[in-house]
C-alpha cells in the first residue's frame, strides 16, 4: 500500500460517502457493511479520486469493482497507475 495515497483516499472516500474517516481502514470494503455504496455511488468515489489523484480509470477497471474490492484495492490500483497525492483541499 502507498503510505503516501492513503491519506488523500481515505479523505475523499469520508467527503464522498459522508462516513467519518476514523472507520475507515484499507479492508474496508467499497459495497460492504461500513460503506454500503451503491454502483452509481462507487463510481462516483471512483470519479472523484481521478480529479483528486490525476489518474483515469478505464471501462474495464470500473467495470472490475465487485461488492469485496476493499480501500487496499482501490489503492493499489491507484498507485499502479502512478497517481499523485492530492492536494490538502482536494
Amino acid at each position: 500500500m502507498s503510505d503516501a495515497l492513503w491519506p488523500g483516499l481515505r479523505r475523499i472516500v469520508a467527503n464522498q460517502t459522508g462516513e467519518p474517516a476514523e472507520i475507515l481502514t484499507p479492508a474496508v470494503e467499497l459495497i460492504g457493511d461500513v460503506l454500503h455504496l451503491d454502483s452509481l455511488e462507487v463510481i462516483e468515489v471512483a470519479m472523484a479520486c481521478e480529479d483528486a489523484f490525476h489518474v483515469e480509470f478505464t471501462a474495464a477497471e470500473l467495470a472490475a469493482f465487485t461488492p469485496e474490492t476493499t480501500l487496499a484495492d482501490l489503492l493499489a490500483l491507484l498507485a499502479g497507475k502512478g497517481a499523485r497525492p492530492p492536494a490538502a483541499g482536494a
